[in-house]
C-alpha cells in the first residue's frame, strides 16, 4: 500500500490533498497508531513556492524546482510518483488547462493513472483506487485536479475523499 504522497501546493485538489495527509498524520501520532500506517507528504513546487494565492505555505512539505513553471512541478510529481490519481469535481466540470496538460503528461510518461468523479458514490470511488493501488503496487502516489478558482468547491470535497481514502486504507491492513 502507498507509503508517500505527493502534490504541487496549488489551491483545491493539490492543498486538500496536502491537509487531509497532515491532518492524518497528526490523527494516527496523537492515537499512538503504528507507524507503518505513517503518510510521507512531499512534492515539488514552483520556484518561489509560488500558487495563484500567492506563496505556499511551509506547513507543507514541498520541495522548490529551479523554475518558477507549473508544468516542471507538475511533471515532475508525475515523474517522481509510482501512479497519479485525478480528482474531478463532476462528470459535468470538464478539466481545467493544468488537469489537462497533468493527464497528457502522466499518458506521455507511461504512468499508471485514474480519473475519480468527486460526485460519484465515495465508497465506491474508494473502493476503486485501493483496488487500483494494490494491483498497481502503488507506493507512491501523486494527487492532481483543478485549483479552486477554476472549480469552486473542489477542495472541501477532495480533502473529503482523501481523508476517508487514508482512513479506509489503514483499518483495511
Amino acid at each position: 500500500m502507498f507509503l508517500t504522497i505527493r502534490s504541487g501546493g496549488q489551491t483545491g485538489v493539490d492543498r486538500a490533498t496536502l491537509d487531509a495527509a497532515l491532518d492524518y498524520n497528526n490523527t494516527i501520532t496523537k492515537d499512538n497508531v503504528k507507524k507503518s500506517f505513517f503518510i510521507h507528504v512531499t512534492g515539488w513546487c514552483p520556484k518561489g513556492r509560488l500558487a495563484e494565492d500567492g506563496s505556499i505555505s511551509l506547513r507543507y512539505p514541498l520541495i522548490e524546482t529551479p523554475t518558477s513553471l507549473y508544468s516542471e512541478r507538475t511533471e515532475w510529481n508525475i515523474r517522481d510518483a509510482d501512479a497519479t490519481m485525478v480528482l474531478l469535481l463532476s462528470t459535468t466540470t470538464p478539466p481545467d488547462h493544468g488537469t489537462n496538460f497533468t493527464i497528457e503528461k502522466a499518458n506521455q510518461l507511461q504512468k499508471p493513472s485514474k480519473i475519480i468523479f468527486l460526485d460519484d458514490n465515495i465508497i465506491t470511488n474508494i473502493n476503486e483506487v485501493l483496488y487500483w493501488i494494490n494491483v498497481n503496487k502503488i507506493k507512491t502516489l501523486n494527487v492532481a485536479g483543478s485549483r479552486e478558482s477554476n472549480c469552486s468547491g473542489i477542495y472541501i470535497k477532495a480533502y473529503e475523499f482523501v481523508s476517508t481514502l487514508l482512513e479506509k486504507r489503514r483499518t483495511e491492513e
